[in-house]
C-alpha cells in the first residue's frame, strides 16, 4: 500500500532529479550561448573583412584595367621607341635652357657651369644642346596610312 509519505518521498526526489537536470541544461544553455555569439562575432568580423577585400578587389581590377592599357608600352620594341622619344625631350629642354642664354657666349657657358653660377648652364646641356643639332627623330603614328 502507498503511503502518502512514501508518495511525498518520491515527488520530492523527482523534484530534485528535475532541479538537477534543469540546472544542467541552464549551464548547457548558457555555454551554448556564449560559443553562439563568440561565432556570432566572428562571423560579422569575417563579413567586414569580406566587404573590405571585396571594395580592395574592385579598386585593383579597375587600376589594373587603367594600367592594362600601359602593358603595350614595355614590350622590347616599344622600349626603344620610349628611350628615344626621353632623350629627345631631354635634348629639347637643354635646348630651350639655351635659349634663354643667347646672348651668353660658349666660353661664357662653360665658365659659369664650371663656377655653379646662375643662369649658366652647365656641360651637359652644352653636349645636349650639340647632339640636338644633329639629331632627326622620327615619331610613327598609330594612324599613319
Amino acid at each position: 500500500m502507498d503511503f502518502p509519505i512514501d508518495k511525498y518521498i518520491r515527488l520530492s526526489q523527482a523534484y530534485i532529479q528535475l532541479d538537477e537536470r534543469h540546472r544542467d541544461l541552464s549551464q548547457a544553455h548558457t555555454e551554448l550561448k556564449g560559443k553562439f555569439l563568440h561565432l556570432l562575432s566572428q562571423f560579422q568580423q569575417s563579413q567586414k573583412a569580406l566587404e573590405t577585400l571585396s571594395s580592395e578587389h574592385t579598386a585593383l581590377q579597375s587600376e589594373y584595367a587603367a594600367l592594362n592599357e600601359f602593358k603595350r608600352l614595355v614590350e622590347p620594341a616599344n622600349l626603344q621607341m620610349l628611350e628615344e622619344a626621353i632623350q629627345a625631350v631631354e635634348i629639347l629642354e637643354a635646348r630651350n635652357v639655351g635659349a634663354q642664354n643667347l646672348d651668353v657666349s660658349v666660353e661664357d657657358q662653360v665658365i659659369a657651369a664650371y663656377t655653379g653660377q646662375e643662369g649658366g648652364v652647365d656641360l651637359s646641356t652644352l653636349t645636349a644642346q650639340q647632339k640636338a643639332d644633329r639629331l632627326v627623330f622620327e615619331v610613327q603614328s598609330e594612324h599613319a596610312a
